[in-house]
């Protein structure tokens, strides 16, 4: 039976995405296959105690970043307010 395929973007860090290509280097198979295999290998082992952790490390790190960006882009509109009350 042929398996229907689905794409799906994901975020990864640079570091990540370099161990990644490594890792598929290493076993002579390309990122996407190794992707596929990582993702059902995991599936199959959420019991593992360190599961719960890394996702809430994740989602942590993940919410640290959104507020940083969020304060960059509140600091631009103050800075573009700004400048256009010193024109006017």
């Amino acid at each position: 039976m042929q398996r229907a395929f689905h794409q799906q973007e994901i975020a990864l860090s640079s570091e990540d995405l370099s161990r990644l290509r490594a890792e598929a280097l290493h076993q002579r198979v390309g990122v996407g296959l190794l992707g596929r295999v990582m993702v059902r290998f995991t599936l199959d082992r959420t019991d593992d105690p360190d599961y719960e952790r890394l996702i809430a490390d994740e989602a942590d790190a993940e919410q640290a970043r959104r507020r940083a960006a969020t304060q960059v882009n509140l600091a631009k509109a103050r800075a573009a307010r700004a400048g256009r009350k010193k024109k006017a």
